[in-house]
């Protein structure tokens, strides 16, 4: 079998994988690497060295090295949101303010050079065709977090894949789900092929509403186990479940429709009658319908329809009746109004009158006053004293023969005007209250009359709400309707069954079509044994692939039995090499090309099994001709030493350590550096480009 893989391997470099990883302190004005790490096609180690046991001065060691830190960058650059849980993004950003994690990255054949933000920074910068240290020196162009993977042509993988949704829920398939399978994190423990992320890892990787079965399906849809014909009967098995379980829940309503209408009736008619007779304890107890002279529910339903047909009536008696007043007064106030307006209207007559009387006998004085003080003064008409004119002393006679008569008459007017403006007054003073009285009594009449007439109309609907009840019911009683007698039951149970035959023909023809996939599933199995036989030296042991319900199962056998949880881990670990090697045979499978797997060993995988799956890895590259003719690309972080023979470059391509800071992965201890938490924003949050 290895010898198949080399001679019909059809890609001959992965689509994607990265050449080169580094960890900068600053890029400006000078660079500044905290770590430069050189990767290769093929088998790559990274080691966090454990101490010997004897050595118990770093209690915590490889565990606390970075080498989960070195996962999650490699992620980041590949186009995943986030470089750490929240709590260490902050950690990472307070030591490394002006930090940024570059890389050199080969995507379908072409190399990019780019550097993502792990401080302050919120743009990621790209370039093609060069190294890191020119993207540094020239700059490169300027990319937000939601066109990263656009740019630098990541999502050009996505094109090729036949499925563009997941079956059954519609979700689009993502480049964050590919990418999350094939860089499993280590919180996940390996606990299932189809579980990639565990949400501790706090990763924001894209999610499905079944996460079973919608990360089985993308696993089927990258390897290309699809045809278009199949494609199209998993959307038309999608859209007949979502029609089988609306019509169940509609036949579960329907059959308790009819006894249902009847309780809610009688629930509703209990609450109404217990606000009409609060002191009849009973009725919540009473029996609906007795059939005799035993008190019932129906009788005290007729009962109240009595009561308030008689509080509507007396209402509506003492609805009119305020009505009545109302009208009464308001045509009394009305015509007091009339008059109070006359009698004001003749007491300014009056008042006029009086002054007019006065302003004659004023008049009178001031002319004999002005003639007699004016008497000496020369009249510059004729040249001699005013009161020597015979004009002027015309006028004074002619004033004392009317002034007796005129005085009295003006002062009779003067006097009568104003007796009768003081009786007008009177009459005035009189009304004004009795105006003020009917004007005060009004509104509340009014208010009177509206009550009566808002009660009226609740006692009528409240009537009719019981009396409709009633009716209801002893309709109910008198002729009960039974589940199996509801026709529109029978048609919604007819079409249950109508569609479940379709879903049952649907499964069949899919699984038809399944079969057809035959070599590729031949394909699939032998890989994947041929892994298993290879690792497990132990004769009887076996792959075996399953294809049940339509889903994608990797499976650890001995002779016939399936194999226990002592090497689950490594049939998911297989499984992920087997979904890499067929990428490089079948035309039909689009995975990027790179595996990462963060700590295996951490997962309860055997040390023996541990280093004879690495021994196979690297059986694998010497297959291909080396790492450089390497179709895949394979990182392994480990804690546990790797075989003796590739413990040193250049399959080892690095080597942390917790015994000293220089050691670590990023070379200082982030837990010891502080940070204001309430400095801190949305650590990835993007600005415009």
């Amino acid at each position: 079998m290895l010898e198949r893989l080399q001679n019909d391997c059809i890609r001959r470099k992965p689509f994607i994988w990265v050449r080169r990883l580094a960890v900068l302190e600053r890029c400006e004005p000078e660079p500044v690497f905290v770590r430069d790490i050189p990767l290769s096609r093929g088998l790559n180690i990274l080691w966090a060295e454990e101490p010997e046991e004897d050595e118990v001065s770093t209690p915590i060691a490889g565990h606390s090295a970075g080498k989960t830190t070195f996962c999650r960058f490699y992620r980041y650059i590949l186009g995943e949101t986030t470089y750490a849980n929240q709590k260490n993004a902050k950690l990472i950003r307070a030591a490394f303010e002006n930090g940024y994690v570059a890389a050199e990255l080969y995507i379908d054949g072409r190399l990019w050079a780019v550097r993502r933000p792990i401080g302050s920074g919120r743009l990621s910068y790209i370039a093609p065709d060069v190294t890191i240290e020119q993207l540094l020196r020239d700059g490169g162009r300027s990319v937000p977090q939601d066109k990263y993977t656009e740019r630098i042509g990541i999502e050009a993988l996505m094109d090729r894949f036949e499925a563009g949704d997941v079956a059954r829920s519609g979700e689009p398939i993502q480049w964050g789900h590919i990418l999350a399978w094939m860089t499993r994190d280590q919180e996940a423990r390996f606990q299932s092929v189809h579980d990639w992320r565990s949400p501790r890892s706090g990763s924001q990787t894209p999610s499905f509403r079944y996460p079973k079965s919608g990360a089985l399906f993308v696993m089927r849809a990258a390897l290309g186990l699809f045809r278009p014909e199949e494609l199209n009967g998993e959307e038309r098995l999608t859209a007949l479940y979502t029609e089988r379980d609306e019509l169940e829940k509609d036949i579960d309503e329907k059959r308790r429709e009819p006894q249902y209408r009847a309780n809610l009736r009688i629930s509703q008619l209990r609450q109404a009658l217990t606000v009409e007779f609060p002191d009849d304890h009973s009725i919540a107890s009473v029996p609906v319908h007795t059939g005799d002279m035993l008190p019932d529910l129906l009788t005290r339903a007729h009962d109240a329809v009595m009561l308030l047909e008689d509080r509507a009536a007396e209402l509506a008696r003492k609805e009119q009746t305020t009505q009545q007043s109302v009208d009464e007064k308001t045509a009394k106030l009305a015509a007091l109004e009339t008059e109070r307006d006359k009698l004001k209207a003749g007491i300014e007559q009056a008042k006029g009158l009086a002054d007019q009387a006065d302003s004659g006998q004023s008049e009178r004085r001031q002319l004999r006053e002005s003639i007699e003080k004016n008497r000496d003064v020369p009249c510059e008409f004729a040249w001699i004293a005013i009161g020597e004119c015979t004009h002027v002393q015309y006028r004074l006679r002619t004033l004392d023969r009317s002034a007796g008569h005129d005085e009295h008459t003006l002062e009779q007017i003067q006097a009568q005007a104003e007796e009768q403006c003081r009786y007008l007054q009177r009459k005035l003073q009189d009304i004004e209250p009795r105006i003020v009285s009917l004007q005060s009594e009004l509104p509340g009449l009014r208010q009177q009359r509206a009550d009566h007439r808002d009660a009226r109309i609740e006692a009528d609907q409240c009537r009719k709400y019981i009396e409709g009840l009633r009716e209801s019911l002893e309709k109910w009683i008198a002729d009960p309707v039974s589940p199996e007698e509801f026709q529109e039951l029978r048609d919604a149970e007819k079409a249950l069954a109508d569609k479940q035959a379709e879903i049952e023909q649907q499964e069949q023809r899919l699984a038809e079509l399944i079969q057809e996939h035959q070599v590729n599933r031949d394909l699939l199995a032998e890989i994947f044994s041929m892994c298993v036989r290879a690792v497990i030296s132990a004769p009887g042991y076996d792959g075996k692939v399953d294809f049940d319900n339509r889903e994608l199962q990797f499976h650890l056998v001995h002779g016939t039995a399936m194999s226990g949880e002592a090497v689950e881990t490594l049939a998911i670990l297989l499984a992920d090499v087997t979904a890499v090697l067929f990428n490089c045979l079948s035309p039909d499978a689009n995975l990027p090309g790179f595996l990462l797997h963060d700590s295996p060993r951490e997962a309860d995988l055997g040390l023996r099994l541990y280093r004879a799956f690495i021994n196979f890895i690297a059986e694998l590259e010497t297959t291909f001709g080396g790492a450089d003719e390497c179709p895949f690309q394979y990182i392994l972080t480990t804690t546990s030493p790797p075989p003796k023979a590739l413990r040193e470059p250049p399959t080892r391509k690095d080597r942390f350590s917790a015994q000293s800071e220089n050691d670590l992965f990023l070379r200082r201890d982030i837990s010891a550096v502080s940070y204001s938490p309430d400095a801190e924003g949305d650590l990835f949050e993007e600005s415009a480009p």
